[in-house]
């Protein structure tokens, strides 16, 4: 069930509904990105919003997904107008559904040997 949960939270993000992604989290919620930490679901959306307002396009693709009791995890593959992230997400999900934590991780290419 939390892989199609967590399937539902990433076309949110794609589609810019901001109302959908916030139905997706829960009411205290922690966020682990970068530097960036956060606990609130407001703050979230806030954050959210302020990238949809600043791009034209989102397109999300999500790979190899992998669930283990309620936890999912997943590669991400992030595109915001021309700007390319590949994340390793971490969601936990509570029993209502709703997603409890995120850890995203940013993941960097192999550097080329000379």
């Amino acid at each position: 069930m939390s892989k199609e949960l967590a399937t539902h939270y990433y076309d949110a993000i794609a589609s810019k509904n901001i109302t959908e992604v916030g139905n997706c989290l829960a009411d205290t919620i922690a966020l682990e990105s970068g530097s960036l930490t956060t606990a609130t679901r407001d703050q979230i959306v806030s954050g959210f919003q302020a990238i949809f307002d600043n791009v034209q396009t989102i397109t999300v693709q999500h790979n190899e997904m992998t669930q283990e009791n309620t936890v999912v995890a997943c590669e991400v593959i992030l595109q915001l107008d021309q700007q390319q992230l590949r994340l390793c997400d971490v969601l936990r999900f509570n029993e209502d559904g709703k997603i409890t934590s995120i850890h995203s991780y940013e993941i960097q290419a192999p550097q080329q040997q000379p």
